[in-house]
């Protein structure tokens, strides 16, 4: 029976193992603290009714979507026990997580892009909040995304690649036409749309801030616009060392060491990103942060009174 092959024929899977096991701590704490964090939000009750809310949520459900795909990506275990399946059912698995990964990908540059052009609307014409149908009906407009997403990359990618093999993270061979077509327009509209709302959300803030005419009823907004511009633009500079390593290696200017060096680089940022986007979010929000550190008072305080409550208990002299 023919098993899969691998594309570099010197290496092995899971060559690079300390780096899969960082890959994969860093994978769980982002799950776990957007888990957490989603958990906290909920408890801010008047939160709830604003888009800005919502989209925070689907910020996090997305980062906790995109650390599990990435965990099983570069997996060692799933790695190991795909690549001693029959060739037939390796390249299907290979090909359907390749299209797990993109929709996911996919789906959190469309969440950040929504971020940013309802920052737009809120900073540069707040006077249309009430009227934008796309804010309005937020949540039609998100699972219309995930549908998509993943209706248009599971059909290419389960069709639409030939040669395949194992990579360093995931499968690698000849893209057909359609595939080609399908990655450029799921990666390539959400940033367009991503880059243009910032642009003019930065210019805005940056005429607010000339003016000096931040009123106590548009600071949150602008706190916000700049919450979303720095971690946009954190998300995408996440990708540079692909994007380099991609470059470089097509015009041969580096060696294969040096590519898989700015490969993992690049997904170790990634995975790092969903939690440094908590860390931003608390550090730049007062009142979430005075929410946070409540919480965590309280249950260190009930959880001393019980400790002490435990310890005080006088044993019973049958005992």
């Amino acid at each position: 029976m023919e098993k899969a092959t691998l594309c570099n024929t010197d290496a092995e899977v899971c060559e690079y193992r300390a780096a899969y096991l960082v890959n994969l701590s860093l994978n769980c704490l982002t799950i776990a603290l957007n888990i957490i964090h989603i958990i906290l939000m909920s408890k801010l009750a008047n939160s709830k009714k604003t888009t800005y809310f919502w989209i925070l949520i689907n910020m996090s459900l997305t980062d906790i979507m995109v650390s599990a795909t990435y965990g099983v990506l570069v997996s060692c275990v799933v790695n190991r026990a795909v690549y001693k399946l029959p060739r037939s059912s390796a390249e299907y698995f290979l090909r359907t997580r390749a299209a797990m990964t993109l929709a996911i990908t996919a789906i959190r540059n469309f969440v950040l892009a929504i971020a940013s052009y309802e920052r737009y609307v809120k900073i540069c014409t707040p006077l249309e909040v009430e009227n934008n149908k796309l804010l309005n009906h937020l949540g039609w407009s998100m699972a219309v995304i995930w549908v998509v997403c993943y209706g248009l990359t599971i059909p290419a990618y389960v069709t639409d690649i030939e040669d395949i093999c194992f990579g360093n993270f995931t499968l690698s061979g000849k893209l057909g036409l359609q595939n080609i077509f399908v990655s450029m327009l799921l990666l390539t509209v959400p940033a367009v749309i991503t880059f243009t709302c910032l642009f003019k959300v930065w210019r805005e803030l940056k005429r607010i801030i000339e003016r000096d005419a931040a009123k106590d009823g548009s600071l949150e907004a602008q706190i916000a616009g700049r919450y979303v511009l720095l971690v946009c633009l954190l998300f995408y500079f996440s990708y540079a060392p692909q994007i380099l390593a991609t470059i470089l290696n097509y015009f041969r200017y580096i060696s294969l060491d040096t590519v898989k060096v700015l490969n993992w680089v690049s997904v170790l940022s990634q995975s790092v990103y969903g939690t440094l986007n908590i860390i931003i979010y608390v550090s730049m929000t007062k009142g979430y942060r005075v929410h946070v550190l409540t919480i965590v008072s309280k249950t260190l305080r009930c959880r001393n009174i019980l400790h002490t409550s435990e310890s005080t208990v006088t044993p019973s002299p049958d005992m």
